[in-house]
């Protein structure tokens, strides 16, 4: 549990840094200029795509947990699993709300992507609850790996359409360019942190050791968390007067860079020995 606990923080960290970049401008000098509404209304879009991509990880987790587990769910660990599914639903009925207020061009642009989201969340859950409601003896491998697969896709559809967003609205100001790709950034970290986690979870509690294969995806993933970080970096430099930013990537490098990424290797090293 601390394992899960440790990964749901430095998930969570990261969250702090795309929701600054993605409502600060939003919420204050946006405002301003009545000019702005349609950059305004994208970046709530954006915000709460921000929200799904954030909520989802962590139901995602409460999945994996489940499908490894060998016996029924506690009841504490089925409420708790619950109430983050319906955080989840809340961040995609606002992303939905919010996209009925934007004008027809950007609705005919981003709509088609929100519903498509809106769909793998349903056939997410459903292959998901199919599985769980099983004893582990009685559950099929390949529908579990399956899941782990549609979950990835998912979050990377997030990705997609939030990247369409940001480029809609960053025609609208440089300034909401530089936050909104701060934001994309830190999401893009955080799904990449999320598959290397899994990975790792997947095999904590066991005593096999990982094939070639195994471990070449890990340093892959671990690489491209390094490397996308250092893009994040320079990014947040350039936004240091903007409230919440610096505080958040602070964060954000002490527990899901620092803490989070040495438990990360300790654990990767136990199951290559």
């Amino acid at each position: 549990m601390r394992i899960r606990g440790l990964f749901l923080l430095c998930i969570s960290v990261l969250g702090f840094i795309a929701l600054a970049g993605a409502v600060n401008f939003a919420a204050n000098e946006w405002k301003r200029w009545q000019d702005a509404r349609d950059a305004q209304g994208l970046l709530q879009v954006f915000a709460n795509l921000a929200y799904l991509s954030e909520r989802f990880s962590v139901e995602r987790g409460d999945v994996n947990q489940a499908l490894l587990a060998e016996g029924p769910r506690p009841q504490a660990a089925i409420d708790t699993a619950q109430k983050n599914r319906g955080r989840t639903d809340e961040a995609m009925t606002a992303a939905q709300a919010y996209l009925k207020d934007l004008d027809a061009a950007d609705q005919e642009l981003i709509a088609p992507g929100v519903a498509r989201i809106a769909a793998m969340l349903r056939d997410t859950r459903t292959l998901a609850e199919s599985e769980i409601a099983k004893p582990k003896a009685d559950r099929n491998p390949e529908t579990t790996a399956r899941y782990v697969s549609t979950a990835t896709d998912l979050l990377q559809n997030i990705a997609r359409v939030s990247a369409v967003v940001e480029l809609r609205a960053a025609t609208e100001d440089i300034s909401i360019g530089r936050l909104a790709s701060l934001a994309r950034l830190s999401l893009t970290i955080r799904d990449i942190g999320g598959r290397r986690s899994t990975l790792i979870t997947t095999y904590a509690g066991s005593k096999v050791a990982f094939t070639p294969a195994q471990v070449e995806q890990f340093l892959l993933l671990d690489g491209q968390v390094s490397a996308v970080w250092s893009i994040l970096l320079h990014t947040a430099r350039e936004l240091d007067a903007t409230a919440g930013i610096t505080p958040a990537v602070q964060e954000a490098n002490a527990k899901f860079m620092g803490d989070g990424a040495k438990l990360t290797r300790e654990l990767f090293e136990t199951r290559t020995v």
